[in-house]
């Protein structure tokens, strides 16, 4: 995978007066997702989980919420050295696809259990 052993990277970013605050971690392979910002009703959290080809699998809940919104995730790739994540994402009606780019703020370890 991405990761070396538990660690954390942090990302964030905006669009479209919608900020977003992610943290990946390898073990278990998790995306937690926080968006802020009038467009989303206030504040909007949830997971994901990816593969090693970064396919994202977002939480029902989240998907769901996304979903009434009607905003999609479209692909989701770490540039080569995880300074940046790049998420294409279809907003609803004339929007139509954008491009939103998170940067890494910082990188923590957890500890191993």
């Amino acid at each position: 995978m991405i990761l070396l052993g538990n660690k954390q990277l942090h990302y964030n970013g905006g669009l479209l007066g919608v900020s977003a605050d992610v943290v990946l971690t390898e073990t278990p392979p998790r995306a937690c997702i926080t968006l802020r910002g009038v467009p989303v009703g206030g504040l909007l959290t949830g997971g994901a989980t990816y593969d090693r080809d970064y396919n994202v699998q977002l939480d029902g809940d989240l998907e769901r919420k996304l979903s009434r919104l009607r905003v999609s995730i479209l692909s989701v790739k770490p540039s080569v050295d995880f300074h940046s994540v790049f998420v294409v994402v279809r907003l609803p009606f004339f929007l139509g696809r954008h491009n939103i780019t998170l940067s890494l703020t910082h990188a923590s370890s957890t500890p191993r259990r």
